[in-house]
């Protein structure tokens, strides 16, 4: 039989796992990116996903923010499709 210790132990370690696999899973780095220079100021990905993407001081967008779930993910996806000069890049 499992010594108590053990058993806590090996309970302890695998909801440790899980958590770092789950922080893992939500913290994604840099899934969109816009290469500024490159933009045009059409606005299409400002409209098209505003909480991600804004216009910086010289009327170029940028990505603000990450997408934080998957709806957010597929407007940037939408952007992505839209943009005149594909300045933006989405990876998943």
């Amino acid at each position: 039989m499992a010594d108590k210790k053990d058993v806590k132990k090996d309970v302890k370690k695998d909801i440790k796992k899980d958590v770092k696999k789950d922080v893992k899973k939500d913290v994604k780095k840099d899934v969109v990116s816009v290469h500024s220079e490159g933009c045009i100021s059409c606005g299409a990905c400002v409209a098209i996903c505003p909480s991600v993407f804004k216009f910086n001081d010289a009327g170029k967008s940028y990505a603000e923010n990450q997408p934080k779930d998957e709806s957010e993910l597929d407007c940037v996806k939408q952007a992505e499709s839209a943009c005149p000069v594909n300045v933006i890049t989405v990876k998943d």
